[in-house]
């Protein structure tokens, strides 16, 4: 498989859901987060078998978040050089200790007060009064012995996420507290991924792993707090947050920063869609079209994004097709060459058609030299077929042809997909209950 093929592949199945939450017993100064009132007496009974200590998943949290040792484990190794690379003002330090429960069980944490047996169980927290992080047992072995060690890797880098907000200064306790953990999740999963292929992931597949954890999450734990969109985020929010924070991990940082900044509201129109904005990225409007500028606060810069739309597409009434976006090059863009075979962007276009292709662009200047880009060209319609929306992510220079320049080519096609994931189409109702909701159609946005 060739660098752009596999890039494809790992960028356009970056779908899946992270839940997560924080407790808290009112510290002050610290974000607060709403926890229950009624108090709950755990019934008695025989005392349960204690969990093994040396299987597979007792190896797998001692190994990703250190068991109740959090220092030096593979989170903590990760997020002290990260925070050191980022240079931030106020030093990291491993969370005081990671404690798992029995499901049904009430924790041992001033973050337990006042608090029911139910609202512990299929659920994680971190705990700002101590630093703690909490997990049920019964719930991650349970992902980890019918699923792999994706799952409980992913619930435990995005609780230890909310740790790391305590070194990087976040909002109060919100969706973007939370989408900022997610982000700050993936950004952990992807650094993993690249150092061990395959680590923590289901049958070597990054793509598979994701959906299986979304699948499981919807499927068997409908009722968990894990997964409850207005706690903590929309499907697509969290889909959203991952997909930033899996990009390289100091180019992925600046923007998991961002969503501290991050406002639902901020939506800009596009003919009949509405985009929500991406977190921490500065964006520009023209007569003719919409700019999200690359992002260089990393030192490293992501790929520019311009938006357009087509009121009358070349081949009227086909909508997002190959025959499409070919004559879109030949009308427009006569020094564009494709690359690869192009990505067919239906699955994510919920209320139409997509299509993408890498491709690398020559833009003959009038003083006779020549401006050379490589990204990705993308067209997506809505369902009637009528007009369309391009979506340009580009980079400066040729197109890449080494496998070692396979993360330039996953930033510009990352940046597709968050695009095209914050799109709220015409045909799209908002309905807060749909299970498929883009955050972008909500009503109140």
């Amino acid at each position: 498989m060739t660098a752009s093929q596999r890039a494809l592949v790992l960028a356009a199945s970056v779908c899946f859901t992270l839940a997560g939450c924080t407790a808290s017993s009112q510290t002050p100064g610290v974000p607060q987060s709403p926890l229950p009132t009624t108090t709950s007496v755990v019934p008695t009974g025989p005392t349960p078998t204690p969990f093994p200590r040396d299987d597979a998943f007792a190896e797998l949290v001692g190994e990703v978040a250190g068991g109740e040792r959090p220092d030096g484990s593979a989170l903590d190794v990760f997020w002290e050089e990260a925070l050191t690379e980022a240079a931030m003002a106020t030093p990291y330090a491993p969370p005081s200790r990671v404690v798992a429960y029995r499901g049904g069980e009430i924790p041992e944490s001033p973050c337990a007060a006042r608090t029911s047996a139910a609202f512990w169980r299929a659920n994680a927290r971190y705990c700002e009064a101590d630093r703690s992080i909490l997990y049920d047992e019964s719930w991650l072995r349970d992902f980890e012995e019918r699923f792999g060690p994706f799952a409980p890797a992913a619930i435990l880098s995005h609780e230890w996420g909310h740790h790391v907000q305590s070194s990087v200064g976040t909002s109060v306790v919100s969706n973007q507290f939370e989408l900022q953990a997610d982000c700050f999740a993936g950004m952990f999963l992807a650094a993993t991924e690249e150092k061990s292929p395959g680590q923590y992931v289901i049958g070597g597949e990054v793509g598979t792993a994701l959906q299986t954890f979304f699948e499981i999450g919807t499927a068997d734990y409908r009722a968990s707090e894990w997964f409850a969109a207005d706690e903590h985020g929309s499907r697509s929010q969290r889909m959203m947050a991952l997909a930033t924070g899996y990009l390289s991990v100091f180019r992925g940082f600046p923007w998991c920063y961002g969503y501290r900044d991050f406002m639902p509201q901020d939506v800009a129109a596009i003919g009949p869609y509405r985009l929500l904005n991406l977190p921490g990225r500065r964006e520009t409007s023209t007569e003719s079209a919409y700019v999200i500028h690359a992002e260089d606060r990393s030192g490293s810069p992501s790929s520019d994004v311009v938006l357009a739309w087509i009121d009358r597409l070349p081949l009227p009434g086909e909508g997002a097709t190959l025959d499409q976006i070919r004559a879109l090059w030949k009308k427009g863009f006569p020094g564009l060459t494709p690359i690869e075979k192009p990505l067919s962007l239906d699955g994510i276009v919920r209320d139409g058609t997509g299509i993408s292709q890498f491709m690398e662009n020559r833009i003959d200047q009038p003083d006779g030299s020549v401006i050379v880009q490589h990204g990705f060209f993308a067209l997506v319609s809505p369902r009637d077929g009528m007009g369309g929306l391009l979506i340009l992510s580009t980079r400066a220079g040729p197109a890449p042809t080494e496998m070692a320049d396979l993360p330039m080519v996953e930033v510009v096609l990352v940046a597709v997909n968050q695009v095209i994931n914050r799109l709220c189409g015409p045909d799209q109702s908002g309905d807060p209950g749909d299970p498929n909701l883009n955050v972008a159609c909500l009503p109140d946005q």
